[in-house]
């Protein structure tokens, strides 16, 4: 018998207290782009990725950001009603 999943939230806080990533990830370059991360197994909606430790910043801040630095990496959220990028 499969053990019971455990709940997206009660993941991804074990990770972060534990100060660690999921397993099954891996980095690679990914040409043309730059490097990149992939996971090694199917993931299911709400599943916790992975820990994100750079700079949080305004989706003003990253469309600022973009315009001055094109050949960076940003995305962009939307989290409580706002614009973030992180």
């Amino acid at each position: 018998m499969r053990p019971k999943r455990q709940k997206p939230i009660e993941m991804a806080a074990s990770f972060i207290e534990a100060g660690k990533d999921p397993p099954d990830y891996v980095m690679e370059v990914i040409p043309p782009k730059g490097r990149g991360v992939k996971t090694k197994v199917n993931k299911q909606q709400h599943d916790f990725i992975l820990n994100y430790y750079g700079d949080l910043i305004t989706g003003e801040e990253g469309e600022k950001r973009e315009k001055d630095c094109e050949s960076t990496f940003r995305y962009f959220f939307k989290y409580q009603g706002k614009d973030w990028c992180p």
